[in-house]
C-alpha cells in the first residue's frame, strides 16, 4: 500500500472514495476548491493510500492562518480520515504523516467523528477543550420534524428497512431558495468580494487580533474562498453586527442536512464579538439567525464549535447543550509556545465544517 501526498489530480478519485466510506458526498469542482485554500501555502492538501485498486485511504490537511501574540502562524486541521477495509493496518500511516509536517504550531480537529477519537490519543493528540470539546449549541425551532427525522435515520440503520426508507432524500425542499436577510436593525449582509465591505471585514479583523491572544486569520481573502464553495445549494452569508459604521461582532451562517432522513440545519460557520461588545452583540445575532432559520424552514440553528466566548455569553440566550463523544483534539509540537496553549479560544471559524457537514442536494431540473 503506497502512502503519498494528495494532489488536485485526485480530487475524482478522491471523490469516488469519499462517496464509498459513506462520508458527506463532494464534488471533483468542491475538492478543487477546497486544495485552493489561500492560507494552505506549500503545504500539502493532504495524504493519500493507493492499493492495486486505486485509492483506499485519505487524509485531508487544511491549514488555517494564525496570529500568537502578533506574530504569523498556522495550524493544521485534519479531515476526511478514510480507510477503506483494504487499507487496514495501514490507516495509522495517514495520522503519522499529518502529524510529521513541520512548519505548524498546532495539529487538530474540531469535528472529528466518534471512531477517530478512540484513534487519537494513541498518537499523541489528546482531548481538547474540555466539555466544550464534547458540545454544541442548538437552537430547535420545529419539533415535529425533528423527532421525525430522529426516528427515521434510526430506522435506515435497520438493514431490513435501509433499502425501504433510506434512499429517499426527505424534506429536500426549503421554503425559500437563500438564506434570509437579516431583520435586526443593527446587522448588515457583508459581502467580501464588495470593497467597502472588504474594508470593513479587514478592520474588524484588525481590531480582533489586537485583543485576541490569538486569532486566525479572517482577512477579505479567506471570506471569499469560505463563502465560494461550489457545492452549496444554498450561498452562506455573512453578517455583520454594526456600531457607528464599524462592524464589531460577525457571524458566518449556512445551510446542512446531517442525513437524507433529516430536516435541513441553519449552523454557524463563525460567530464571535469584540469583548466590549460580546453579550449585546452575539445574542442580537443568533435571535436574528434563529428567526432567519425558521423563514427558511430550518429545523433548527447550531452552532457546531463552541468558544469561551460563546459558552460565556449565550448560556441564558435559549441554547440547548447538547453532549456528544469527544470530537476536539490537538497535538501540540514540543516546541510550541505557551501562548498558543494558553491563548487560544477556538471556535466554529477554525473548524472544518464549513466544507465537511453534509448540504442540502441541488433540487431536480424542472
Amino acid at each position: 500500500m503506497r502512502l503519498r501526498k494528495a494532489t488536485v489530480k485526485d480530487a475524482p478519485a478522491l471523490s469516488a472514495l469519499i462517496a464509498q466510506a459513506g462520508f458527506p458526498e463532494r464534488s471533483a469542482e468542491s475538492l478543487r476548491w477546497l486544495f485552493a485554500n489561500p492560507a494552505q501555502g506549500t503545504h500539502s492538501p493532504g495524504w493519500a493510500l493507493e492499493g492495486v485498486n486505486g485509492l483506499a485511504g485519505f487524509i485531508g490537511n487544511f491549514v488555517v492562518g494564525l496570529r500568537v501574540n502578533g506574530a504569523p502562524a498556522t495550524a493544521a486541521s485534519g479531515h476526511t480520515y478514510i480507510a477503506l477495509p483494504e487499507a487496514r493496518g495501514h490507516g495509522s500511516r495517514l495520522l503519522r504523516a499529518f502529524l510529521a509536517q513541520r512548519g505548524h504550531a498546532a495539529f487538530y480537529t474540531l469535528n472529528n467523528n466518534a471512531g477517530s477519537a478512540s484513534i487519537y490519543p494513541a498518537t499523541g493528540a489528546e482531548p481538547w477543550l474540555g466539555e466544550r470539546g464534547r458540545m454544541t449549541l442548538e437552537w430547535p425551532l420545529d419539533w415535529p420534524r425533528l423527532v421525525s427525522g430522529a426516528v427515521t435515520r434510526r430506522l435506515c440503520a435497520l438493514p431490513a428497512l435501509e433499502a425501504v426508507v433510506g434512499r429517499r432524500e426527505r424534506y429536500a425542499r426549503l421554503r425559500q431558495p437563500a438564506i434570509p436577510a437579516p431583520d435586526a436593525a443593527d446587522i448588515r449582509p457583508l459581502d467580501p468580494c464588495s470593497e467597502t465591505d472588504a474594508v470593513l471585514l479587514a478592520a474588524f479583523a484588525q481590531r480582533l487580533a489586537a485583543e485576541q491572544a490569538v486569532s486566525p486569520d479572517r482577512s477579505p481573502e479567506i471570506w471569499r474562498f469560505r463563502l465560494s464553495d461550489p457545492d452549496a445549494a444554498v450561498k452562506p452569508v455573512l453578517w455583520g453586527w454594526m456600531q457607528d459604521g464599524a462592524v464589531c461582532a460577525l457571524c458566518a451562517l449556512q445551510v446542512t442536512k446531517p442525513s437524507r432522513a433529516e430536516a435541513p440545519v441553519l449552523d454557524f460557520t463563525d460567530l464571535v464579538s469584540l469583548r466590549d461588545y460580546e453579550t449585546r452583540a452575539l445574542s442580537t445575532l443568533t435571535g436574528a439567525a434563529a428567526r432567519a432559520a425558521r423563514t427558511l424552514g430550518a429545523a433548527r440553528l447550531r452552532l457546531p464549535v463552541v468558544s469561551e466566548q460563546a459558552r460565556r455569553t449565550l448560556r441564558d440566550a435559549g441554547a440547548a447543550a447538547r453532549r456528544r463523544h469527544a470530537h476536539c483534539h490537538v497535538r501540540f509540537p514540543p516546541d510550541a509556545g505557551g501562548g498558543l496553549r494558553d491563548g487560544w479560544d477556538p471556535g466554529a471559524f477554525e473548524g472544518d465544517q464549513f466544507f465537511a457537514l453534509r448540504k442540502p442536494p441541488r433540487p431536480e431540473p424542472a
